[in-house]
């Protein structure tokens, strides 16, 4: 199960009030469309995919490094 279908089933589980649950869900739709759940440090599939991306060594060399600066400048939701 990914994470926002966690987050979905634990709000529909916590909300009783149906306003509620339906506004959480609402929100959550929302944000589900156009936010990525990603992990803070690149996994080894994530450096192995960049790095077949890349074209070349030397454009693929430091990506956990941009991986990281790219996080710290991305907006929050």
């Amino acid at each position: 199960m990914h994470a926002l279908e966690k987050i979905r089933a634990f709000v529909v589980e916590a909300y009783g009030d149906e306003q509620a649950r339906a506004a959480a869900l609402g929100a959550l739709d929302a944000l589900s469309s156009n936010w990525q759940v990603v992990p803070k440090v690149a996994t080894d599939e994530m450096d192995q995919a960049a790095f077949e991306a890349a074209g070349s060594p030397s454009d693929w060399y430091g990506f956990a490094e941009q991986w990281t600066a790219a996080l710290a400048a991305s907006p929050t939701p």
